[in-house]
Order: structure tokens, then sequence, then C-alpha cells
């Protein structure tokens, strides 16, 4: 007997991309978590990933779902976080080739 239920629902979907979003809840109506998650489309690719598109975003919705419900403390980026990240990246490899 299940207590939990674990939902996605495709948020976006066009000929390009997909985006779902994974929600946890308690059957009795109390929301835990959700996750968000998006793939890009192209079915001739060799990367599983983007053949696959909607089967590799709906487990990756789920596993940010399951992860944002055992988080603690400050493991989760924020989108900023996430941002200023790529760029000191970029900005550390433009550094090394030149």
């Amino acid at each position: 007997n299940h207590t939990l239920i674990l939902e996605s629902k495709i948020k976006h979907d066009c000929e390009h991309r997909v985006i779902i979003e994974a929600t946890l809840s308690h059957k009795n109506g109390g929301f835990l978590s959700s996750g968000l998650a998006e793939r890009y489309k192209d079915s001739k690719s060799s990367n599983v990933q983007k053949q696959r598109a909607i089967e590799c975003c709906q487990t990756a919705a789920w596993g940010r779902c399951i992860k944002s419900l055992l988080a603690v403390g400050y493991d989760i980026s924020t989108a900023d976080e996430i941002d200023r990240s790529i760029s000191d990246n970029n900005s550390e490899i433009d550094k090394e080739i030149n």
C-alpha cells in the first residue's frame, strides 16, 4: 500500500525540446517536492539523451524531485549560481586557450 505519488507533467513539447515537471505528493494530498528538467531533441543524433529526449527528461525530473525532497542545507544551486559557474568556467577555458 503506497502512500506517495510521483507524477510527471509535460510542460512543453515541440520538435526541438521537451520540459517535464515531476511532483511528489502524499496520497492524502500533501505536496512534498517537485523537479523540472529540459532536454533538446534530435532523433538523428548519436547522443542518446537527444534521441530519447522525453524518456531522459522524465528521468531527470524524477531525480531532481527526489533530490529536492532529500536536500539538506544549501545542496541545490540557484539559477544565478549556475550561470556564474558556467561563466567562470568559460573564462578559465578562454585563459587556457589564449
